[in-house]
């Protein structure tokens, strides 16, 4: 449950920014799966303050990483692979391929 509220807080934080061309969107690598790397990628505009962003998702990222080994929880070991192309629809960062 606090994964989740981590994570929805990170989510909420990113919705406070809006893009308005594909340019001013970025992505960032988020979580920590049980075999190691990310779970997987979020989308944000360049008008969130990275620092912050950045912090936070390094602290969700440390917090799933203990979760894990905690609750000796395994995945597929698979990594997942960044967005190939994103863009900006409705004031959105999304992913076009």
């Amino acid at each position: 449950a606090t994964l989740d509220k981590q994570l929805a807080e990170i989510n909420n934080f990113i919705a406070t920014a809006t893009c308005s061309t594909e340019g001013e969107c970025r992505y960032i690598a988020y979580g920590s799966k049980a075999c190691g790397g990310p779970q997987g990628y979020l989308l944000y505009p360049q008008g969130v303050d990275e620092e912050k962003l950045k912090k936070m998702i390094a602290d969700y990222s440390k917090n799933e990483d203990t979760y894990n080994k905690v609750n000796e929880i395994i995945s597929d070991c698979s990594l997942p692979n960044p967005p190939a192309k994103i863009g900006c629809e409705d004031g959105n960062c999304i992913v076009i391929e």
